[in-house]
């Protein structure tokens, strides 16, 4: 499942899920939608500010 991209690997946890309802399908999906979903917030927060001169607020992204 590594080499492959996430909706197929998605995808394929939930045809598990269906044809077996065991739940550890289940759980896996959401773990997986949750890695994700973080990990697109944690990407967007890291922006910072390229300004040398702005040393205090490193986390406000200035373009003055």
């Amino acid at each position: 499942l590594e080499t492959m991209s996430l909706s197929k690997e998605l995808d394929i946890i939930a045809n598990l899920y269906q044809k077996t309802k065991d739940n550890k399908y289940k759980d896996l999906w959401y773990k997986k939608v949750k890695e994700v979903s973080r990990g697109l917030d944690n990407n967007e927060r890291q922006s910072l500010s390229t300004n040398s001169s702005n040393i205090k607020d490193v986390r406000r992204n200035r373009t003055d």
